[in-house]
């Protein structure tokens, strides 16, 4: 199974976030993560969400985890064709172009563009 992990749970992960409701979704991260290094699926990373990561985490951050996953990552260009009016749109027609299952914590914003599911629920 291939995913195309959004931003904010990597964010969740590199900052150590919880929700308001005080569950770790740090936790819940890094149990993804380890799924994918323990080789249950493979991670498509696309430009745009590295560009994305590095205007809230250290780029160093994001690079000890893209080390940490390297044999489970597969890297991806946006093309003109996944371009939408917003970030979301582009990152799921980039996921879908790959067969990539979008995995995010905003299922909602995703939904209109195709199926998503938050790292709880894989």
């Amino acid at each position: 199974m291939l995913l195309y992990v959004d931003t904010n749970v990597y964010l969740d992960f590199l900052l150590e976030r919880c929700n308001k409701q005080g569950d770790d979704l740090e936790e819940r991260a890094a149990q993804l993560f380890q799924r994918a290094i323990e080789c249950e699926f493979d991670i498509l990373v696309s430009d745009l969400l590295v560009r994305e990561l590095e205007k809230h985490v250290e780029p160093s951050l994001s690079r000890m985890l893209f080390t940490a996953l390297a044999p489970k990552m597969r890297s991806a260009r946006i093309s003109l064709w996944d371009r939408g009016a917003i970030a979301d749109e582009t990152h799921a027609r980039c996921a879908r172009r790959h067969g990539a299952l979008v995995v995010t914590r905003n299922v909602g914003d995703f939904l209109r563009f195709g199926q998503a599911k938050r790292p709880e629920d894989l």
